[in-house]
């Protein structure tokens, strides 16, 4: 049986922190432009790859090592996923710490729901990356579906031997009346005896491989002998989608009440996002 661990991979991205910046300029007719900094002072460089500040010569390395939205733009960009300037969002978040009645909070938690915000400049960049996690945590991930697209390996066609993955310590359900989730409480491995056999879920995982495997080098056509397959079984796919696309993503699937191995793949995501798209991916993501 072969054991295998969630994998997450950058593939491509187009766009930027800037291509958000100008997408919400274009009802003006107006565009941004990068600023350089220094790599050894971080000052802000002139025409001159000679920073005016230390003196360094930048012109040795990548001008995208160096190169960032002005500090006017990054405002932008948090004025567009909030909805609230950086000022009124300071002031919004002492107002939550001041509340004391049940209504202030209420009050304050409706008037950021109903407040406008500007989610088409964050569709404008995209990104792809390729995933391998199991069947039962694409199911979850395939929910999200506006703004992005999957190309999924088909059993169909593939015959090679499955690779499971297995959750290293099982938990209780959680008491009280919720439907889903796991408690912190660590269950006890169930064993099913058969004859003087004690049976365990690799044990039953691997009979499942064993019969697809013999099936298949007996004629059996893949897209039937699949049906077998656990749903801890690994499948891979290349994900593309928009920046606000994968934001959503995060913000769901980084939640505490998310199943541990979908969140394993939000976390491994939104490293990938916030390098390529800082800004925008703090201003968007709200990662606990």
């Amino acid at each position: 049986m072969i054991q295998s661990q969630i994998v997450v991979k950058y593939d491509d991205h187009m766009g930027s922190d800037l291509k958000v910046v100008n997408a919400a300029r274009a009802s003006f007719g107006k565009e941004s432009e990068w600023e350089y900094h220094c790599w050894n002072c971080d000052g802000l460089l002139g025409p001159s790859d000679i920073c005016p500040h230390c003196k360094e010569d930048n012109s040795g390395g990548s001008q995208n090592d160096n190169r960032r939205v002005s500090s006017k733009d990054a405002c932008l960009i948090q004025f567009l996923a909030r909805g609230y300037t950086s000022e009124e969002w300071d002031v919004l978040a002492n107002e939550f710490l001041i509340a004391e009645k049940p209504e202030e909070i209420k009050h304050l938690i409706r008037s950021v729901r109903v407040k406008a915000q500007h989610w088409a400049p964050f569709a404008h960049p995209h990104l792809s990356i390729r995933i391998k996690a199991p069947i039962f945590v694409v199911r979850q991930l395939a929910k999200h579906q506006v703004g992005g697209v999957w190309s999924e390996v088909s059993r169909r066609y593939v015959d090679e031997e499955p690779e499971l993955w297995f959750e290293p310590v099982l938990h209780k359900r959680p008491v009280g009346n919720i439907k889903q989730g796991a408690s912190a409480e660590v269950a006890e491995e169930p064993i099913i005896h058969f004859e003087d056999t004690g049976i365990d879920r690799f044990d039953i995982a691997q009979l499942n491989v064993d019969w697809y495997m013999r099936a298949v080098r007996s004629g059996v056509a893949p897209e039937e002998a699949r049906e077998h397959l656990p749903l801890n079984m690994m499948t891979e796919w290349l994900w593309t989608g928009s920046l606000l696309f994968f934001a959503r993503v995060c913000n769901q699937r980084l939640d505490p009440h998310a199943q541990g191995a979908t969140r394993e793949v939000a976390e491994a995501i939104y490293p990938i996002l916030a390098e390529h798209f800082p800004v925008s991916t703090e201003a968007l993501v709200y990662k606990v």
